[in-house]
């Protein structure tokens, strides 16, 4: 079914041409100064487990405000920047080819947003990588089979019983080409994507490792 709500917001930021989404600064949705911080490196996260993560940039200031305009306030134009920036930590993790698995959206954010704006950044994320010659594709592998819904009100240890043994790999054929590496646009804790990578793992696959568009750089953030 196509996306009217998405159109409309496209049209909006190109007859608008709303201000960047990081700094403000009038014009486009992202300017060349905010792109070039979120692009200046990219950053390991040690997770619980003793498994590194892999970002683009720290969700604080403009990272932060970044993420959000995409995923709380459908800024659709910012799709294409984001899926970038996630490739460059996936290529942090392989240079192979490789197969992006996304967390799974929780249902009630989907229902609420009409889209589910992590897959269209992996989506963005596996055209950017076929673009600098690394085989790429994506595969919705797992589904919530217990959906915890928003968890910002909970600590760590709420937050890990809340997610623990909440996925399951769907029931669809799927077709795993090369590295699987798990994605996700914001890692906290790194609850969530540990969780994934600990179901994938059980169910056989083998998973090389973990990226995101951004992290939280600081120990004791939630997810």
């Amino acid at each position: 079914m196509f996306d009217w709500r998405a159109l409309r917001t496209d049209l909006a930021d190109l007859v608008l041409a709303r201000s960047c989404a990081g700094c403000e600064a009038p014009g486009n949705v992202l300017c060349a100064i905010c792109w070039a911080y979120l692009t200046r490196g990219v950053h390991a996260r040690e997770l619980s487990d003793g498994a590194v993560a892999h970002a683009s940039t720290n969700y604080l200031g403009i990272g932060k405000s970044v993420v959000i305009a995409h995923k709380e306030h459908g800024w659709h134009a910012l799709t294409p920047m984001l899926g970038a920036l996630l490739a460059r930590a996936v290529t942090s993790v392989t240079a192979e080819t490789v197969t992006l698995v996304p967390v799974p959206p929780h249902v009630n954010a989907l229902a609420r947003r009409g889209t589910d704006p992590l897959a269209d950044i992996v989506t963005e994320a596996t055209r950017a990588l076929r673009a600098i010659g690394q085989s790429a594709s994506s595969a919705s592998l797992l589904l919530r089979t217990r959906d915890s819904g928003a968890m910002k009100l909970l600590g760590r240890e709420q937050r890990r019983l809340a997610i623990e043994s909440s996925f399951a790999l769907t029931d669809r054929p799927m077709c795993i080409r090369g590295q699987i590496v798990v994605v996700d646009d914001v890692i906290t804790t790194g609850i969530t994507v540990t969780e994934v990578r600990r179901t994938l793992e059980r169910a056989g696959w083998q998973v090389a490792g973990i990226a995101a568009v951004a992290t939280t750089p600081m120990r004791g953030s939630r997810r």
